[in-house]
């Protein structure tokens, strides 16, 4: 599936663009290794159409692209709201996730293919609802709404990590308790964030609630190598800090949140819908690239030396010294070209 030299990155070709891409939507991104990724894309259906049905109605496709050119991948239906993950243990696989109550997601890589349920028998009162997938050391995590955490830790075993996450006697409204990411530097230093400034740090053993000095709905959680969490809040706040001391670096402008954040490159790299940004210490600003903005956004995911963003219709990849297009749209008469 992978190899160890660098990577080479090519454009997908038409034939190949069309036959993946064209009419789809690509949703989410994750890294399964840095010459190869796991995209999660949508059918473009007529918004009358859609309409009428459910999320679970949209076809759905798991698609492999390797920055070689090469790609893959295979279709479903009833899958609803679903997002890419990866994992490097116990084997190298690309995963999507199904939001359904018993946590449906589909496992396929180095030889093995299957669904796998976070919760096989889900009952009434104990419903998953992924929110994200997220590699933390080459293992996969799950988060969920009504703060469920899990680990895969086998080929079709998730283990749920749930000590210190009961509900208390004032929480009443299970829908403010998801989370909606978690980042660490391992298994027992980890950070799940979420709900209205739901911000929990897990040793190992047990988690633990921080005292966040906000109320707002958290999105995103990158933990870095001297041990620090960034954190993303529902106005493009970013905030900074460990177990209960927090500083709001930035209190932001925009009403739309991040949908991922990493740290590559010795730098913070926050991804939009619209926007992507990075917060180099002192400031957050656009990238730039010889000279140029840089004005990709979408999903993102980085590993290994590789930084890839996917808008709806556009991958690329940054090596650390270039950036590469990995999918353009091709127009219909001609080879179309992407702005410099």
């Amino acid at each position: 599936m992978t190899t160890t030299s660098e990577p080479e990155f090519v454009r997908l070709s038409e034939p190949k663009w069309r036959d993946t891409f064209e009419d789809w939507q690509i949703v989410d991104v994750a890294l399964v290794a840095r010459d190869c990724l796991c995209l999660v894309t949508r059918q473009l259906v007529d918004p009358e159409v859609a309409s009428l049905g459910t999320d679970y109605d949209v076809p759905t496709r798991m698609s492999w692209l390797f920055t070689n050119g090469k790609r893959g991948g295979m279709e479903f239906s009833g899958f609803a709201f679903p997002k890419a993950g990866a994992c490097q243990f116990p084997l190298r696989q690309g995963l999507m996730s199904n939001k359904n109550r018993e946590g449906q997601v589909y496992a396929a890589g180095s030889g093995s293919h299957d669904s796998e349920y976070l919760l096989p028998d889900a009952g009434p009162g104990n419903i998953v609802s992924i929110r994200r997938l997220k590699r933390i050391n080459g293992w996969a995590y799950a988060v969920s709404m009504f703060r469920k955490v899990f680990k895969r830790v086998e080929v079709g075993r998730w283990q749920r990590l749930s000590e210190g996450l009961e509900r208390q006697p004032h929480e009443t409204n299970g829908l403010d308790l998801g989370f909606n990411d978690i980042d660490g530097l391992g298994d027992d230093n980890l950070y799940a964030v979420g709900g209205k400034g739901d911000v929990f740090h897990y040793s190992g053993q047990r988690w633990t609630r921080c005292d966040f000095p906000s109320n707002r709905q958290l999105y995103t959680v990158t933990v870095v190598p001297d041990g620090t969490a960034y954190i993303t809040d529902g106005g493009c706040g970013l905030w900074a800090g460990q177990h209960d001391t927090w500083t709001l670096l930035d209190k932001g402008k925009a009403s739309i949140e991040y949908n991922d954040s990493v740290w590559f490159n010795g730098q913070l790299w926050l991804c939009s819908d619209y926007q992507l940004h990075v917060w180099d210490g002192q400031q957050r600003r656009r990238p730039v690239w010889k000279g140029q903005q840089i004005v990709h956004s979408g999903h993102m995911d980085a590993l290994d030396g590789v930084l890839v963003i996917a808008g709806p219709g556009t991958v690329h990849a940054f090596d650390g010294s270039d950036w590469h297009e990995l999918v353009w749209p091709y127009s219909d008469a001609s080879d179309s070209q992407s702005p410099d």
